[in-house]
């Protein structure tokens, strides 16, 4: 009995510290919102004048700091080789032997945070995408096998977060440059190419 008490009340502590937990992260959030006729986005702290100036980021279309970022980042294979660099998604299109393949590599949000996933679809006649194997953790049997196999790449998208924050996010499509969003020099952009 005393052993079920001990559980009952462990599973009780541990309950209440991952609702303060919840608590405190969604009050720790500040709430954004984009001024009318503007690009400027600010927080609530940032409306309510008597409190100090939380979040302010200006999304600009297309800045100097883009182009430098653009300069900087645009070539992937520079950027897979960065320390800090981090793959977020891969999908890419494959015809091999006549036959289209689609590999998907992503992080799903579970219970243990995220889980890499890999996936493999194979296309039919009629262009429709069929899931042939689900493996989480690490590549599968048939991920494997078709992604070492010789074929013609027909489509290649990736997005990586690069910096020690791992908060800049770099968007390719076919090994081309399409999108940084992200700080630069201290506030946020959202650049696409």
């Amino acid at each position: 009995m005393k052993k079920n008490k001990k559980k009952i009340l462990g599973f009780l502590i541990l309950g209440i510290l991952i609702l303060a937990r919840i608590i405190i992260h969604m009050e720790s959030k500040p709430e954004i919102d984009v001024i009318p006729g503007t690009m400027k986005m600010v927080s609530a702290y940032e409306k309510d004048e008597s409190r100090a100036q939380i979040d302010s980021r200006v999304i600009t279309p297309f800045t100097s700091q883009c182009g430098d970022a653009q300069k900087l980042y645009s070539d992937i294979n520079e950027v897979k080789k960065i320390k800090s660099v981090s793959s977020r998604f891969v999908n890419t299109h494959k015809n091999i032997d006549g036959v289209i393949y689609r590999f998907r590599f992503f992080y799903k949000e579970t219970s243990e945070n995220e889980v890499p996933q890999y996936l493999l679809y194979q296309e039919d006649d009629q262009e429709e995408d069929h899931l042939i194997e689900v493996s989480p953790y690490i590549k599968g049997t048939k991920f494997t096998k078709f992604e070492k196999k010789n074929g013609i790449t027909l489509y290649s998208e990736e997005g990586f977060n690069v910096g020690l924050d791992q908060n800049l996010f770099l968007h390719f499509e076919n090994g081309q440059l399409k999108k940084i969003q992200g700080p630069i020099d201290g506030k946020f952009h959202d650049c696409a190419y």
